[in-house]
């Protein structure tokens, strides 16, 4: 229905066919506008409020037990995920550590100690089978099992040479 304001005080309401709308003490289908007073008006204004109030009166509750939920959602969510990054942290570490275990196992059967240790750091493999055969290929490369020699000093000196860092920087500053 489509309201104009006909008089500061009288109100005149029209259907979308040029008719009289449907209200009280109104003329009926004779095609002549139905007016009202600002009372009236106010009276089914207020009737119309009335329902509406009613029929959306338990909106506070139903919008503040919505808000709870959506809470414990995103709370138990952040819980989930929090959750599930630690477990994916800590099983990669896991399996990191796993890896290592195998390669200084290899290692330590191989004979890869002493001054060869540093090879086991190099070795490769997704099993202990490909470890040993990696860790064979090496030991062809750099000599056979540690011979607990040490560094001979290659073309600069002999095996008498200093083997710790204190010794060296001694025997650089005396040079």
């Amino acid at each position: 229905m489509l309201l104009r304001a006909l008089h500061p005080r009288t109100l005149m309401f029209f259907d979308g066919e040029g008719g009289g709308g449907g209200g009280e003490g109104g003329s009926g289908g004779d095609g002549a506008p139905q007016t009202f007073t600002q009372d009236q008006v106010n009276d089914l204004l207020a009737r119309e409020k009335g329902k509406i109030t009613a029929k959306f009166a338990d909106y506070g509750d139903l919008k503040a037990k919505a808000g709870e939920l959506d809470q414990l959602k995103s709370a138990s969510q952040t819980d989930t995920e929090r959750l599930t990054g630690q477990v994916t942290k800590l099983t990669g570490a896991n399996d990191s550590l796993k890896g290592e275990n195998m390669r200084l196992k290899v290692a330590l059967r191989k004979g890869l100690v002493g001054d060869k240790a540093v090879l086991a750091d190099r070795l490769t493999g997704k099993n202990e089978a490909e470890m040993e055969a990696d860790a064979d290929e090496l030991l062809k490369l750099f000599g056979g099992p540690a011979s607990g020699g040490g560094f001979d000093g290659g073309a600069r000196g002999g095996a008498d040479q200093p083997q710790d860092m204190n010794s060296l920087l001694r025997a650089a500053r005396r040079r």
